[in-house]
């Protein structure tokens, strides 16, 4: 009972860190093309989340179970295949969610490219069992379908001055459903999330494209630049080194074990 108690605990913890903290839109600008382009209402937010959530999890549990042994090269073009798969299949179900329209926006469409799917794939899914996949899936999709969300509610209420109504009404603001309101957003979402994280979470600090804490050592590496690239025994045969698995995630590995 114990031992199921700490790892529903770390479970917790990892969804928490995840989601929050190492945010993959706030932290990593991954997917965010999707979220400027297709979030221009709080209906469109929510669609957005469910897609990206469905992609996240049908990929990451294809790359745990089926794809480990692929070269890498053909493993991304596997997740955008995967990708188009599921907005194929979902868009019956997905489009009376939005605002309108006889057809996906493209923002739903770059889901199926985006690199949330290959950073979270190809630095976790590919190394790790089934069920540390499921997580990872689920609190990345969480973390970047509040902040779908949350901009979608925001230029729909400053754009149109509805709620929950949908981008289909005349804009109050000329030219305001274009991207630049929602890098806007999402220039001060990011600035929150870092002041929040600082002041409460300080060892927990994320540099920007990094999923390491303060508290660890990062080691920046461009071969392209003609860098001598080094290697240790904690080091990665890929040149993602830049991104290392989550803390969160080691946490649930190490509540397993005990």
């Amino acid at each position: 009972m114990d031992r199921i108690r700490a790892i529903l605990r770390k479970i917790r913890l990892s969804l928490f860190k995840g989601a929050f903290i190492h945010n993959p839109i706030l932290t990593q600008a991954a997917g965010v093309f999707a979220i400027v382009v297709a979030a221009k209402s709080l209906r469109d937010g929510f669609a957005l989340a469910l897609t990206a959530g469905i992609i996240l999890l049908v990929n990451e549990a294809a790359a745990a179970l089926l794809l480990k042994r692929l070269p890498r090269w053909l493993r991304v073009a596997f997740y955008a295949l995967i990708g188009s798969a599921v907005i194929y299949l979902a868009e019956p179900f997905i489009l009376p969610l939005t605002s309108g329209g006889r057809v996906l926006p493209l923002g739903f469409c770059l889901l199926s490219v985006n690199a949330l799917t290959v950073i979270r794939c190809e630095r976790f899914a590919c190394k790790n069992k089934l069920r540390h996949c499921i997580v990872d899936a689920f609190s990345g999709a969480v973390g970047y379908g509040a902040v779908a969300l949350v901009t979608g509610a925001i230029r729909e209420l400053i754009v149109y001055g509805t709620f929950f109504r949908g981008a289909d009404a005349v804009p109050l603001i000329p030219n305001g459903a274009l991207p630049f309101i929602a890098f806007a957003i999402l220039g001060f979402l990011a600035a929150a999330h870092k002041a929040v994280v600082i002041k409460f979470y300080p060892k927990e600090q994320t540099n920007t494209f990094s999923m390491k804490s303060s508290d660890e050592k990062i080691v920046l590496r461009d071969p392209g630049l003609g860098n001598k690239k080094k290697h240790s025994a904690s080091d990665d045969s890929d040149d993602y080194d830049i991104i290392d698995l989550r803390p969160a995630v080691r946490d649930i590995q190490e509540g397993e074990g005990e």
